[in-house]
């Protein structure tokens, strides 16, 4: 997968609102189907592709893939307006939900070999 870095970064701030709140393992693990430690390795990859010198694509695991994902998905109920939305991410709701349905759509569209 392939982020620009406009996408890691609200990946990473998604992230954030799940695992920044010092939020349980058992918390972490229900939203996203990894542990905090795992969610640690996958906030790291996205941090580097967010930076602007990054060339690379991170390597994710389908785990990994699934952290980000239900982060991204999570992370749209938690708000009650657009607007606070907006503030704390940077992004609007629809644009995070349609990068969660082209990864979904992507992978459902994935050939494996």
């Amino acid at each position: 997968m392939t982020l620009s870095p406009a996408q890691a970064s609200v990946i990473d701030e998604c992230l954030r609102l799940v695992v920044g709140t010092g939020a349980r393992d058992d918390v972490v693990r229900f939203t996203l189907g990894s542990s905090g430690e795992e969610v640690t390795a996958v906030t790291e990859e996205t941090r580097r592709g967010s930076q602007a010198q990054h060339r690379g694509a991170p390597v994710l695991s389908l785990g990994q893939l699934h952290a980000i994902y239900a982060c991204l998905t999570s992370a749209v109920t938690e708000f009650v307006s657009d607007e606070d939305f907006h503030q704390r991410t940077g992004w609007y709701r629809e644009n995070v939900t349609a990068l969660a349905r082209e990864m979904s759509r992507s992978m459902r569209d994935l050939q494996v070999y």
